[in-house]
């Protein structure tokens, strides 16, 4: 198992790709924060099932909590995955992101049927912020696929069908639009 970083910072292209392997201590360390971080987000879900019970100050203070704690275990995550050369491809992105203006593109590269597919890669913190609440920062999960796809012959008329989630506390979509 490892991790293949993919940056890039806006339309001048790709600012490198690194693949490092993770080791086996560094897989048991990930599957740590995963287990940590789940347990973490499903108090908060309690929590939010029984804030009658709790004052506002209390559910702000536990969501507070939540932050803290995942903003730790992601700055341990990302500890783990940006290092040596992962790292320098990393630091070059934000940097070109941060003077042009642009949004960084990170492709996380994971094997088919890898444990890091579970992980929440959402908590990743490089020091500085969550990187997937910062809006010029998208990360983007890419699973390896066992074979290709094998082509898909139609005959026309083609019929696409389509749903949409229109739930009843919610404003309605823009679908028309």
């Amino acid at each position: 198992a490892g991790v293949l970083l993919y940056a890039s910072a806006g339309p001048d292209g790709s600012l490198g790709q690194a693949w490092r392997p993770l080791e086996p201590a560094e897989l048991a360390e990930i599957d740590r924060i995963r287990r940590q971080a789940e347990t973490t987000t499903a108090s908060l879900a309690v929590r939010r099932e029984t804030r009658d019970l709790c004052t506002p100050a209390a559910s702000s203070l536990a969501q507070e909590e939540m932050d803290g704690r995942l903003a730790e275990l992601g700055k341990a995550l990302f500890r783990i995955v940006a290092r040596d050369e992962v790292r320098e491809v990393y630091e070059r992105a934000r940097s070109a992101a941060l003077d042009r203006q642009n949004t960084m593109l990170l492709v996380l590269r994971l094997r088919e049927r890898s444990s890091l597919q579970l992980v929440p890669w959402e908590i990743l913190h490089d020091g500085y912020r969550f990187l997937a609440k910062d809006p010029r920062t998208a990360i983007v999960r890419y699973f390896e696929q066992p074979s290709p796809v094998a082509s898909l012959e139609v005959n026309p008329p083609l019929r696409v069908l389509v749903t949409v989630a229109g739930p009843k506390d919610l404003p309605p979509l823009a679908l028309e639009e």
